[in-house]
């Protein structure tokens, strides 16, 4: 990928600046002492300052010379990365000096500049989205004149860390797709579901011979069959704020958690982002979905996300009994009722609550308030769960498996 910008906002450099100076030096001496011979000195270097005041015209071209799809970098946290780009001045003549911008959040660790090639290494210790952006600083009209561009060459995406253990959300599904969780079915599938007599037209290979040497009749083996699940990640878009707020971090990490075992075990996740408007990425399966999901929740300028209108999930966006796990910090009376309808449409559905347990309040705040705060939301946690939606508290330091293992096993019906 090659980005290209012209250089602007053209100034003086610090050896036109005392040119200058030493110029109007001259001359006021020669004003004061009365002396018009010491113009002639003065003359040449006002031509000097005069000649170099035109702004050239010069284009800045940055190349990514790792391949063209190098606009979108990808990693996970704390990995170093390493970029090489190819910095040249396409139209005018002058001098370029490059180097890479910082941005919160992202670490230079290095730049070297050998030639025309930059190599720069950066790391994130968190996941998110960064740009990286380039300024060059051309020098022109034989050192007199200098100006500046800023290029934004590409985005860094930096995906948490996984631990990939094993879940199982819940699921009301009533659709028959092949998957690899067993179900009450008798079916094709790998695990023990009962023998029977034999009946006309069953595969031979069933045949359960040591049973049917028992029975004296010819006896089968039925397998339980083995359906997939569609799995969606509700996330609330609230949580974002400027980026570097830890429930959104968590709960970034939590949804990669919750896609990778879903993905492992054959499922297929999407996810939607609500507020201000909904964008989702439809159900699917496969490796490339996990890096869609990542950064349609990290990018909510991702042209691959579906986009909507309202305040809650559109029908398309969430198959029908999909098990649904919620990402918020339940504060937003609007998200919850969101919950509220994707349960009334059949969905199994489990918020994870990433606010602290303690009041968020200051410190100087009466014990009273605490107290009703925390009445406030175990009335707010008895409710949901009267409707079907189970509210999960997932405190800092616990693993998001330990927090839903036997939470997600089974679905209610809706009431």
């Amino acid at each position: 990928m090659t980005t290209e910008g012209t250089v602007q906002n053209w100034r003086s450099t610090p050896p036109a600046i005392a040119i200058a100076t030493t110029a109007a030096i001259i001359a006021a001496l020669a004003i004061l002492l009365a002396r018009p011979q010491l113009v002639v000195f003065a003359a040449p270097l006002f031509g000097v300052v005069a000649a170099g005041r035109k702004s050239p015209e010069v284009l800045i071209a940055v190349h990514a010379s790792d391949g063209p799809d190098r606009h979108i970098v990808r990693c996970v946290e704390s990995e170093s990365v390493e970029l090489s780009l190819d910095i040249e001045a396409r139209a005018g003549e002058a001098q370029v000096a490059a180097s890479v911008l910082e941005c919160p959040g992202l670490s230079i660790e290095r730049q070297d500049r050998e030639g025309n090639r930059l190599t720069v290494r950066v790391s994130a210790d968190q996941p998110g989205k960064f740009p990286i952006r380039v300024e060059a600083v051309a020098t022109a009209n034989g050192g007199l004149l200098r100006g500046s561009v800023v290029l934004h060459t590409g985005d860094l995406y930096v995906y948490p860390l996984t631990a990939g253990a094993p879940m199982s959300p819940a699921t009301t599904s009533v659709r028959h797709r092949l998957g690899t969780h067993p179900t009450r079915r008798t079916g094709t599938g790998t695990e023990f579901g009962g023998i029977r007599a034999y009946a006309d037209g069953d595969d031979l290979r069933s045949i359960n011979w040591r049973a049917t040497a028992r029975r004296a009749s010819l006896q089968v083996t039925e397998r339980r069959a083995e359906a997939g699940h569609d799995v969606v990640i509700l996330f609330d878009d609230a949580l974002r704020g400027d980026g570097r707020d830890d429930a959104f971090h968590r709960a970034v990490r939590g949804a990669a958690e919750i896609v990778r075992a879903a993905l492992r075990a054959g499922d297929r996740v999407g996810v939607v982002c609500l507020a201000p408007a909904p964008r989702w990425v439809p159900a699917r399966g496969g490796r490339q979905q996990f890096h869609e999901i990542l950064t349609c929740l990290l990018d909510p300028g991702y042209p691959n996300c579906r986009r909507g209108s309202g305040t809650v999930a559109p029908p398309g966006a969430v198959p029908h009994g999909a098990s649904v796990v919620a990402f918020s910090t339940l504060i937003d009376t609007g998200f919850a009722l969101a919950l509220i309808e994707l349960r009334r449409r059949g969905s199994a559905v489990a918020a994870v609550d990433l606010l602290a347990a303690d009041a968020p309040f200051s410190d100087e705040a009466d014990a009273l308030v605490g107290r009703l705060w925390t009445l406030e939301r175990a009335s707010m946690y008895r409710d949901m769960a009267t409707i079907g939606v189970e509210v999960i508290g997932w405190q800092d330091g616990i693993r998001l498996a330990d927090a839903l293992t036997g939470r997600l096993l089974a679905g209610r019906s809706p009431r």
